[in-house]
């Protein structure tokens, strides 16, 4: 077995596309997703595009209200036409119209371009909560000028119902890029089935195994050499991609063992499913085709690019049934919520699962397997 393994080693250590699908590929998908999902939203501005038509007092009051608002920077435009029409053409996302007679019915405009909805939608939200919020303050002045009793005024603004928000410590640190990072780590494991495909077709096809068949070589021996090389391989990416979120992005890892027992059995369960995948297929096209479907459709559905509890009910029941979705859950146990190897026993023993499974059907083809090698 050790042979195998030193032999096998040697083989992926020269293979670029390797390096490539397991280190290259996925920092370029860390980096490029942290960028865009990483950064502090709280700092962004709102850019609202307005027109003052009527020009009164009570026009220049509420553009004063809005520019006191935090993060809207409002930006004025002299012609309303000309605004429209670049509404209209996608040049501008919203534009606010204070016609003329505004003073009088209080009536203002917010245009938006139909498809761009989704960027109107926190413009619409803020102006809706100015527009509540003033009607407020307007109707809590009139009742302190009409009512002497002010207890009588405080209770009747007092909400029916109160609701204090408090964020419970879970021990770790939850945002966008501890999500993203073991998700994105999870996804690219699943890709060395390409290299496993590849490796033993090539045994297959180069009449290599037939020359080892004719050895006292056991079959076991065969299989678990390379499945060792492989498992090591992954395993050490994926001790690369947390390492370089941890110096990168400034993650927490959290338990040093429950780390490194996701991790080891993540590996175990990748290639073990490789095995099973290199020794049932027949042509590399179809190993590809396959490996493919497995980790693109298992990191959508095991919500390895976005957060399950956004996703339709149907997908999070079926998310259950994939590997992924345990070592991610495990994963972010470990790194967002300080848990031990104990803690997430549950999803080991599911990862060590699905890797015999893999195992399994290795052993069932494998005669198959070397019965049609040259």
């Amino acid at each position: 077995m050790i042979p195998m393994y030193v032999l096998e080693m040697k083989k992926n250590l020269k293979d670029k596309g390797l390096i490539f699908w397991t280190l290259l590929l996925p920092i370029a998908f860390i980096v490029v997703f942290a960028s865009i999902f990483g950064s502090d939203t709280t700092d962004q501005e709102l850019t609202l595009h307005y027109v003052d038509t009527d020009q009164s007092d009570e026009s220049a009051e509420l553009l004063q209200e809005i520019s006191t608002l935090e993060n809207v920077e409002l930006v004025k435009e002299e012609s309303y036409a000309n605004s429209v029409e670049q509404i209209q053409s996608g040049q501008m996302n919203v534009l606010f119209h204070l016609p003329e007679g505004f003073s009088n019915d209080g009536s203002a405009h917010l245009y938006y371009e139909q498809v761009r909805e989704e960027v109107a939608a926190p413009m619409i939200a803020m102006l809706e909560n100015l527009r509540y919020g003033l009607q407020a303050e307007e109707q809590y002045t009139l009742a302190q000028e009409e009512w002497e009793d002010a207890a009588m005024v405080a209770e009747f603004f007092t909400p029916p119902f109160d609701i204090s928000y408090e964020a419970q410590d879970s021990g770790g640190e939850v945002d966008a890029i501890t999500h993203l990072i073991p998700g994105y780590a999870v996804m690219f494991t699943f890709f060395i089935m390409i290299s496993m495909v590849t490796s033993f077709i090539k045994d297959q096809r180069s009449g290599m195994l037939s020359r080892l068949a004719a050895t006292p070589l056991a079959p076991l021996q065969y299989l678990g050499g390379k499945w060792i090389a492989f498992i090591t391989i992954v395993f050490l990416q994926v001790v690369i991609l947390l390492l370089f979120g941890y110096f990168v992005y400034d993650i927490t890892l959290g338990n040093v063992p429950a780390i490194t027992a996701v991790s080891l059995l993540l590996a175990l369960t990748a290639t073990g499913l490789g095995l099973g995948l290199s020794l049932v297929v027949r042509t590399e096209n179809m190993g590809i085709a396959l490996t493919q479907v497995i980790a693109l459709g298992g990191a959508i559905v095991a919500g390895l690019w976005m957060p399950l509890e956004f996703m339709p009910s149907f997908i999070q029941t079926i998310s259950v049934g994939l590997p992924q979705y345990w070592a991610h859950q495990a994963f972010l146990d470990v790194m967002s919520r300080g848990a031990t190897i104990v803690d997430i026993w549950p999803s080991l023993a599911m990862l060590l699962g699905f890797s015999m499974l893999g195992a399994f059907i290795a052993w069932l083809s494998y005669g198959r397997y070397v019965k049609h090698a040259n």
